[in-house]
């Protein structure tokens, strides 16, 4: 594989690629259109979170709705057309429409911190975060004891995206919303309630009740590579029939899209119509572009790894956050690739202005974090937690993550640093010189909030 240089930057502008995307649009064929992902705005799309008794001792629940409506099949053409885009994504990834960007970036609000993201705890090598001690009390606050300690609490309505920024106006995380399909609603509650039956019926190892990131039933899968592996694995799982059944949803892999699409914008993809805003592709495209190039690469090498969603998630890893009220302790993910993003998709019935809230506690940020939206951020370098929700209601989450042990075992050429070392000296000896500036390389790849919003003027005239 020719090894990827970050010097040189993963393709465009964002600023040439939405114009390009504007053009296309303009001349592409309407019936390209794909009305399953993101529909135009509705009257009726906020449906008020229904009320989920729980019952305290036993965690069950009285779900409501069990049976979804009934699917409108699809005709021949329609097949024929989501097969040839859904070919198109596994080779070219995503890129959001016109449509999409007007309706998200447009309205996307900024939240200016002092963050200097070149002093996040980067080890020296650039793949990985340093570790992280919790402070002694990791419970979980109050939000006004928090106030109190100089925090403030951002509004997050959860549909309309804010982008979080340093002092060189640099994009770290971002509030990034949901579609506003009103069929999304119904996909997230189906999700939710698939979640709570999978979950209950799990024997969980001790492992998966108490971890760093506190004290609830967590199960991950997927391919990684870090501590204790000699190359890419997939995680084995006592699990595993379950959580296919989770996998196969339609819900769940439309929110996995969604999340990868927010990341992308790569210029390779830019001629697929594609109308889905997805999170990844849209904020950090040129971050996009560089997880697609290097995870294509690792599964052309090492085809018998599985690839989970079928590769149409850049995230080779999830983690399934069952509940059925999940809140993590103050943590960062620190094996984790150290410039990387993870998606973090926020699940249930909860009022979101009482609890659930992402903390971010090296910029004293309270994040409100509505059921069914997305935040991402770099969560190996970035210290956060969650505040609880009430006794009477229910939270879980969904998150998709890349260790940066498998970049670096691609930029190895497929093999260890000790391997490497012994097959290719004079390689380690480049690669080990390149380590000096990996970190400020990847944080290239993050995008300025003026390179997404100086088209803003052009998209709000169509």
């Amino acid at each position: 594989m020719e090894a990827i240089d970050i010097e040189k930057g993963c393709g465009l502008g964002i600023h040439e690629l939405l114009k390009d995307a504007i053009a296309l649009e303009e001349s592409a064929d309407p019936q390209d259109a794909d009305p399953g992902v993101e529909g135009e705005d509705s009257d009726n799309d906020e449906v008020p979170a229904p009320s989920i008794p729980v019952d305290p001792k036993i965690g069950s629940l009285n779900l409501p709705g069990d049976t979804p409506p009934n699917a409108v099949p699809q005709s021949r053409a329609n097949r024929q057309r989501k097969r040839k885009r859904e070919a198109e994504i596994l080779k070219y990834g995503y890129r959001p429409s016109p449509i999409g960007l007007k309706r998200h970036v447009r309205m996307a609000a900024s939240v200016k911190t002092d963050l200097d993201v070149k002093d996040l705890p980067a080890t020296s090598c650039g793949y990985a975060a340093t570790g992280h001690t919790p402070p002694k009390p990791a419970l979980p606050a109050a939000i006004q004891a928090l106030v109190d300690q100089g925090y403030e609490v951002v509004k997050n309505d959860g549909k309309t995206c804010k982008v979080f920024v340093g002092p060189d106006n640099r994009i770290f995380a971002v509030a990034a919303g949901q579609p506003c399909d009103p069929t999304y609603k119904e996909d997230h509650d189906d999700v939710c309630r698939a979640f709570l039956d999978v979950g209950a019926r799990l024997r969980y190892r001790d492992s998966e009740l108490n971890h760093k990131r506190g004290d609830f039933p967590a199960v991950n899968i997927g391919v990684t590579h870090s501590r204790g592996t000699k190359h890419p694995v997939f995680l084995k799982s006592d699990h595993q029939e379950a959580i296919d059944e989770l996998l196969e949803m339609k819900g769940l892999q439309r929110m996995a899209k969604f999340a990868n699409g927010a990341f992308s914008l790569s210029p390779a993809s830019m001629h697929i119509r594609n109308p889905l805003i997805a999170a990844f592709a849209t904020w950090a495209p040129n971050l996009y572009s560089y997880y697609k190039r290097y995870t294509d690469d690792l599964f052309e090498k090492m085809p018998k790894l599985r690839r989970i969603f079928g590769g149409k998630s850049v995230f080779p890893c999830v983690a399934f956050n069952f509940g059925p009220r999940v809140c993590t302790v103050s943590h960062r993910d620190q094996l984790n690739l150290s410039f990387g993003w993870c998606s973090i998709q926020a699940l249930g019935w909860f009022d979101p202005e009482r609890g659930g809230h992402l903390v971010l506690d090296d910029i004293k940020k309270i994040i409100e974090f509505p059921a069914g939206s997305l935040i991402l951020i770099p969560s190996a370098t970035l210290i956060h937690r969650n505040l609880p929700v009430q006794d009477h209601e229910v939270r879980m989450s969904f998150t998709q993550f890349c260790s940066g042990g498998i970049f670096r075992f691609v930029d190895n050429g497929f093999r260890t640093q000790n391997e490497l070392k012994e097959q290719d000296p004079q390689a380690c000896r480049e690669i080990m010189e390149k380590k000096k500036s990996r970190w400020n390389l990847g944080l290239s790849l993050w995008s300025k909030l003026s390179d997404v919003v100086q088209v803003v003027p052009e998209l709000a005239a169509m």
